[in-house]
């Protein structure tokens, strides 16, 4: 039985069949949820080390200093690759296999934690159940102070007036792409190829790194078992040794009693 089950069914004995069914129907987490809930339990600075970086990143931005800009970035993603990294030593310690994939996920879902409050919160307290994709790492960080939350009829057209502009700017991104490709000798198919190919090198350096750290963490798990093999049979030989002195201090002490007894069977009556 689950632990889950356990806990409900012992609550339904205990007469609290609400507290049961809450148990019972708790959305349960995705692999990877969990390891991020045991991470912000473990290793609470790893999260703190993200927000903060972000925030640093978000000011460096405003800044307008380009060096400033990419120092941030930088730090911010190297806070997220050390949350990510131990999310996968603890998979790899509980046996489970951590993809690019999840990984990936697992990325995408600690840069939306880093803004969104509510979602943080649950990974604080260990609950989060679901991972959080996320297109752009740097969404929601503004250039100037934050504006009044739009009415309904506001966000909808300012949803309109968005979708609209990122369409233009796809399209004239996408035309200054095939200009570009054109001017150098390179059509849109190659240029394919070469994003393809760029995108297999990073799938494999993520999935080296992947197996570098599971490695690393059998490693060390493997070592933590040698040392207590070790100590054991350290307790064993100990334990032998002081049997061995029982044994013969035992065998001493029936000598003497038989040597007594014989001169007891001596002495006149």
């Amino acid at each position: 039985m689950s632990l889950r089950g356990e806990l409900a069914g012992r609550l339904r004995a205990a007469g609290d069949a609400s507290a049961a069914r809450q148990i019972a129907n708790a959305p349960k987490p995705t692999r990877t949820a969990w390891a991020l809930n045991q991470v912000a339990r473990r290793r609470p600075e790893l999260l703190a080390a993200i927000v903060s970086t972000r925030e640093a990143a978000a000011g460096a931005r405003k800044s307008g200093d380009s060096s400033e800009i990419r120092d941030g970035a930088r730090r911010y993603r190297d806070a997220v690759g050390e949350a990510v990294r131990a999310v996968g030593s603890i998979l790899a310690a509980d046996g489970v296999p951590f993809s690019a994939a999840q990984a990936r996920r697992v990325g995408e879902t600690l840069q939306v934690l880093a803004t969104d409050e509510a979602e943080r919160a649950k990974l604080t307290a260990g609950r989060l159940v679901r991972d959080v994709a996320v297109e752009d790492p740097f969404a929601g960080i503004e250039a100037g102070p934050p504006a009044r939350r739009p009415s309904a009829s506001q966000s909808a057209q300012s949803e309109r007036t968005a979708t609209q502009s990122e369409r233009a700017a796809r399209g004239e991104k996408s035309e200054k792409a095939a200009s570009v490709a054109k001017a150098k000798g390179r059509p849109d198919d190659e240029l394919a190829r070469a994003r393809e190919a760029k995108r297999i090198r990073d799938e494999r350096a993520r999935a080296i790194d992947e197996a570098r750290a599971r490695v690393k963490a059998l490693e060390a798990s493997n070592a933590e078992a040698r040392r207590a093999a070790a100590e054991a049979h350290r307790e064993l030989l100990r334990t032998q040794r002081e049997a061995d002195k029982a044994k013969r201090a035992l065998a001493e002490v029936e000598q003497e009693l038989e040597s007594a007894r014989a001169h007891l069977a001596k002495l006149p009556k």
